[in-house]
């Protein structure tokens, strides 16, 4: 069987630092805070301002965005979503920039701090951290947890009543501990790549297993993709199946 200093932690709901479950174990994926910019429109006082000033910062159209500020405005809305997920970067930018009326709040996204490595297994999520491929999907409801929840009774206009409120409690979301070896899962994708590249092959896998137990050591494919921007790579590559069909049975993925 796979010693304790071999296992692999993988924990959608990790904190922004990096913390073990146990000591042996090795994170492949885990949750940061990132920031999410919105407005609040009645507190804009400059909207061609507003919309200048943060436009290059979020990517935008600076025309389309005063528009879309102008006519939040004239609703009376009183919050719009401008951009999610911001890097510290970005935030820390927007901040300097003083706009008034741009606030922030923390959001937690995936991160894979190893980049490509095990991306076949490990899947990613989209982004509502819902996973959509590998493990991630596959355990999606015991890696996310549960919001928690908060009722309150209102009369039959809405109107809030003396009547007896309750909560929900959120539930964290479960830590998955993968047979996966670190170390043999890089070299093996490292000798897989090497090997495709000499022989020019369009691709390759390799599944290595614990002749004694069965348990998958390492499960690698190339090419391969970073999860941390499954985006930029095409639906093929994100979800090639390759070694991973050999592994349904064990894995269910």
């Amino acid at each position: 069987m796979i010693g304790p200093d071999t296992t692999t932690e993988f924990d959608r709901n990790r904190p922004a630092t990096w913390r073990r479950l146990r000591p042996s174990g090795r994170e492949l994926a885990r949750s940061v805070d990132t920031e999410t910019l919105y407005i609040e429109p009645p507190r804009v006082e400059d909207v061609h301002l507003a919309a200048a000033t943060l436009a290059p910062l979020i990517g935008a159209d600076a025309g389309q965005l005063e528009a879309k500020l102008n006519t939040a405005k004239q609703e009376n809305k009183k919050n719009l979503l401008l951009e999610r997920k911001l890097s510290e970067d970005i935030a820390e930018r927007i901040r300097a920039a003083e706009v008034k009326g741009a606030y922030f709040r923390k959001e937690p996204k995936r991160y894979y701090p190893n980049g490509t490595l095990a991306a076949h297994i490990l899947g990613f999520v989209g982004l509502d951290n819902d996973g959509l491929a590998g493990i991630e999907q596959q355990y999606n409801k015991n890696i996310k947890g549960e919001g928690g929840r908060v009722f309150l009774e209102n009369d039959g206009a809405r109107n809030p009543t003396s009547y007896a409120s309750f909560e929900t409690p959120s539930k964290t979301g479960e830590s998955i501990v993968l047979t996966i070896d670190q170390l043999i899962q890089f070299h093996a994708e490292k000798a897989l790549q090497d090997q495709v590249e000499k022989t020019h092959a369009k691709s390759g896998s390799v599944v290595v297993l614990d002749p004694r137990t069965g348990d998958v050591l390492a499960l690698a494919n190339a090419p391969t993709f970073d999860p941390n921007d499954a985006r930029s790579a095409s639906e093929e590559l994100r979800k090639k199946p390759g070694a991973a069909e050999c592994l349904r049975t064990r894995l269910n993925i």
